[in-house]
């Protein structure tokens, strides 16, 4: 029994391991959309994605509740979404902290069939359709 669980922890070691330094730069899972937002400042509190389909509202969103994000990562914070808000792939959005407001203050939008992950840098208007595409810009 003693080798059965020493086992199932270098499995488990192992298993951890291989979390730690596999990048994160694999495609979104099927039906995920990930927005990448990177603050100069690097301050996050607060920052949210209001976001909307071209059919109007997205049910549990309003500006007083926006998308919060749901992770961190080497670039910024991120925004996960599920596609199926988007019937039409086009994702509208806003990143604000209250009535603050990102990218020069417009209604922004990307088409998800084009690309299911996107960067942004914060103070641009660009959308970036990888990472060294918005850290080159953000330079």
């Amino acid at each position: 029994m003693y080798l059965s669980s020493r086992k199932f922890l270098l499995f488990l070691l192992a298993c951890l391991a291989m979390a730690i330094v596999t990048p994160a730069f694999a495609d979104p899972a099927p039906g995920t959309i990930v927005v990448h937002y990177k603050r100069k400042d690097n301050k996050y509190d607060g920052w949210g994605m209001h976001i909307w389909s071209s059919r109007g509202e997205i049910p549990g969103v309003k500006w007083n509740t926006p998308v919060m994000p749901s992770g961190k990562d080497d670039f910024g914070v991120i925004f996960t979404l599920k596609q199926n808000l988007f019937p039409d792939d086009k994702v509208n959005y806003i990143l604000h902290k209250g009535e603050s407001k990102d990218q020069g203050g417009k209604d922004m939008f990307f088409i998800a069939k084009e690309a299911r992950e996107v960067w942004i840098v914060s103070g641009s208007r660009d959308i970036h359709i990888s990472k060294e595409a918005a850290l080159a810009a953000a330079r």
